[in-house]
This record gives C-alpha cells, sequence and structure tokens, in this order.
C-alpha cells in the first residue's frame, strides 16, 4: 500500500515498553509505532478517538479521520493478506467520498 501513498503508524497505550518492542518484533511490523502510554495522542482526537485498542484510522491527506474500524478488521481472523486487503477496501471508499465532494 505504500505504493499508493498510504502509510501505518502504530500507536501503542496500553502495553508497557518492553511488551510493545517484544510484539514488533515477534509480528516483525513493518511499520513505525509510537509507544503513547499516557495516551496523549488519543486525547488529541477528542470525540473522534476510538473506544477502545485495537482500532484502525484512516486519515487522509489534510489530517480528516475518513473511516474509523473498532477492534481487529476482520475481527482478528483471516490471513494478513484478507486484513489487508479489507483495509484496502476501506481506503478505497475515503477516497471515493473524498472525490465526490467530501
Amino acid at each position: 500500500m505504500a505504493g499508493q501513498g498510504v502509510r501505518f503508524v502504530g500507536v501503542d497505550i496500553r502495553d508497557q515498553r518492553a511488551a510493545a518492542l517484544a510484539y514488533e518484533r515477534e509480528f516483525k511490523t513493518p511499520y513505525p509505532s509510537v509507544f503513547d502510554p499516557s495516551a496523549a495522542l488519543t486525547a488529541r482526537l477528542r470525540d473522534q478517538a476510538p473506544a477502545f485498542p485495537p482500532a484502525t484510522l484512516v486519515v487522509d491527506e489534510q489530517g480528516r479521520i475518513g473511516a474509523r474500524i473498532n477492534g481487529a478488521v476482520n475481527g482478528g481472523r483471516g490471513s494478513a493478506g484478507l486484513q489487508a486487503g479489507l483495509l484496502a477496501d476501506v481506503i478505497a471508499r475515503v477516497r471515493g467520498a473524498q472525490g465526490a465532494g467530501g
């Protein structure tokens, strides 16, 4: 998705730093993560903040939230490829809505 101008950033608000780093190593996350135990980044989103992790926010080039998925993409089931495909569909819909005057 990087070739489509899409970037991913993880924000860890629950785990201890050592656990967060262990997760990144174990699952070889290909995106950077921000350690934010005080949830300061989430607080800045105010009423648009996710209610609980995990959550996915699709943010456009202007910093607007175009879509929010609470919970794991696909409920945590399915392959990483399937989940990536579902997320790509959400991104395409956000882009389409913006192009239609959104």
